[in-house]
């Protein structure tokens, strides 16, 4: 179950951008005033941390109040198709922080340029996986209503 909410956590940063939030933390962004003076590689962790960590607690709220652990078969559909766009989205991010530890740009600038061919299809495979385990899930049994006095005819 907890690659299911790694993955569904990387399909939140994926699909929900939540770059305002850690430029706001951070003041400014890379060139800010936390981490104007220092490589833009740490500031890219810290942005990945602070996403994941965001994005981790929207599902893991997401995933306690619909207990959709206990609701799901033993073999869970959309399992490897989670886990492929996961490492797709993973490999790009590490891409992008070895690439930001050269100096000049050139480098990070490449990776931002070719990563659409391979994110585009790690998002797709990532909604796929999201759906499959979604609709996997077996439906909440409804609680029966207690009947009134005033309901003798349901009786």
């Amino acid at each position: 179950m907890k690659i299911i909410g790694i993955g569904f956590s990387v399909l939140v940063i994926q699909l929900f951008p939540t770059d305002w939030i850690v430029e706001l933390i951070t003041g400014g962004g890379v060139y800010g005033s936390v981490f104007g003076g220092i490589s833009p590689f740490w500031y890219l962790l810290f942005s990945l941390i602070i996403r994941l960590a965001m994005a981790g607690m929207v599902v893991w709220l997401f995933f306690s109040k619909t207990r959709l652990s206990s609701r799901l078969p033993a073999d869970i559909p959309g399992k490897k198709s989670l886990i492929v766009g996961t490492v797709l989205v993973l490999l790009f991010f590490v891409l992008l922080l070895l690439a930001s530890t050269i100096r000049g740009g050139g480098a990070t600038y490449t990776v931002a340029q070719f990563a659409p061919l391979f994110l585009v299809v790690a998002k797709i495979l990532l909604v796929v996986g999201a759906v499959r385990v979604l609709l996997a899930a077996s439906p909440v049994s409804p609680r029966p209503m207690p009947l009134n006095d005033t309901d003798e005819h349901l009786r």
